[in-house]
């Protein structure tokens, strides 16, 4: 067992998730790695986790050097809705907080840090991205973005009003570490916001490899309580990003906003656990399932 204990809450009682057979996995950029898909779930407070160093062994795989989701052919254009409708669900917490300075963390090529410059030109926007490709994209868009990760750029006498990250944290070996790194960036009076996909809800992130963790929204709202970025605000992403959740944290305690759940996010304890496990057993027969449906079959689309 190479993971025995939860960092977020202490406790010992984690659960093995139902293996995918094949001795294999794959990150969500599109490579097979030589190492075995294997994560738990702490029965505790639900953290889904990983050990990074088991998870990422055995293959050439690099946030700074060879990891390019975003240089897929027609990626963009693919993406263009999605994107968009993360870049409009920030600008609603920007509205909020009323920042000068902002801070993309991991922000990839810059699709959405391009379409909040644009939009709020009032604001001034850069952005951290390890991928070496990316960032050179992103500098090539005209975008104010330096490579490396927020702790790489601790020091720099740089603290900005506002500071986002999406689709980042679950990546994080560290994610306590990344939370207070971002906290030291902040202004006095700053906020930052993550999103992520949510754990209380069952989605194929969970097969990603280089997904080395899945919250809850009362994960992350312990993470951020626990490295002095109190909750403010809580929400449920809508329409295609359903499967994902917005939390955002204040240096300076700020009074909690409503954040009653839909009941795919309220799923918790045994209930969640269950379907967990149910889905990665499922996943386990899928090929066995599809090769009887395919016998016979002259030609198959995929």
């Amino acid at each position: 067992m190479d993971v025995d204990r939860c960092w977020l809450c202490g406790n010992e009682a984690i659960s093995l998730l139902p293996q995918i057979p094949g001795g294999h996995s794959v990150t969500t950029d599109g490579l097979f790695l030589d190492a075995a898909w294997r994560k738990y779930q702490c029965t505790a407070c639900d953290l889904v986790l990983s050990n990074p160093a088991a998870a990422l062994r055995g293959a050439a795989f690099s946030y700074e050097q060879s990891y390019d989701f975003y240089g897929r052919p027609e990626m963009r254009a693919f993406e263009r809705a999605r994107y968009r409708n993360y870049a409009n669900w920030i600008a609603t917490f920007l509205e909020r907080h009323r920042p000068h300075t902002v801070l993309e963390v991991g922000c990839g090529n810059g699709w959405v840090l391009e379409l909040l410059r644009d939009a709020q030109p009032s604001i001034k926007f850069a952005g951290l991205e390890p991928s070496a490709a990316a960032c050179h994209r992103a500098v090539d868009a005209g975008l104010d973005v330096r490579q490396g990760t927020v702790e790489d750029h601790l020091g720099g006498g740089n603290k900005y009003d506002f500071i986002y990250c999406a689709n980042v944290i679950e990546h994080i070996a560290d994610p306590a570490g990344f939370v207070r790194s971002i906290r030291e960036l902040l202004t006095e009076n700053g906020a930052a916001l993550i999103i992520c996909p949510c754990g209380n809800v069952i989605d194929p992130e969970l097969l990603f490899a280089d997904h080395i963790h899945s919250f809850t929204r009362d994960n992350l709202a312990a993470l951020l309580e626990s490295e002095g970025l109190p909750t403010s605000t809580w929400q449920p992403g809508a329409s295609e990003l359903s499967q994902f959740q917005a939390i955002c944290g204040t240096k300076i305690r700020e009074p909690r906003h409503g954040d009653r759940p839909p009941q795919t996010f309220a799923r918790q304890g045994k209930e969640l656990q269950s379907a967990r496990d149910e889905y990665c057993r499922r996943w386990g027969t899928l090929d066995d399932v599809l090769l009887d449906r395919l016998r016979g079959a002259r030609s198959v689309a995929c």
